[in-house]
């Protein structure tokens, strides 16, 4: 039984997709996650407290979402994008 479906693109660009075809994880290696990608309320947490820094990986989960940032800083925030903690 299939769980979920890898998915690489140029720039070794990795997205992962349950499925359903909903996106569990995008990693971008060095580069930035797209905006369109982020929850709102990360990717304004991280614009405010993180200047100069953006998103090169995320992970969506059950309770959460878990956040590396390109200056390799890993945040949690809860399933509707509010910050909880450094990991």
């Amino acid at each position: 039984v299939v769980t979920s479906y890898d998915v690489v693109l140029e720039g070794d660009v990795k997205i992962e997709f349950n499925r359903s075809g909903d996106w569990t994880s995008v990693d971008c290696e060095r580069d930035e996650v797209p905006n369109g990608v982020l929850p709102q309320g990360v990717l304004e947490y991280v614009g405010k407290r993180f200047a100069g820094a953006y998103v090169v990986e995320i992970e969506k989960g059950l309770r959460g979402y878990e956040v590396k940032l390109s200056n390799d800083i890993d945040l949690e925030f809860d399933k509707d994008g509010k910050f909880m903690r450094v990991d």
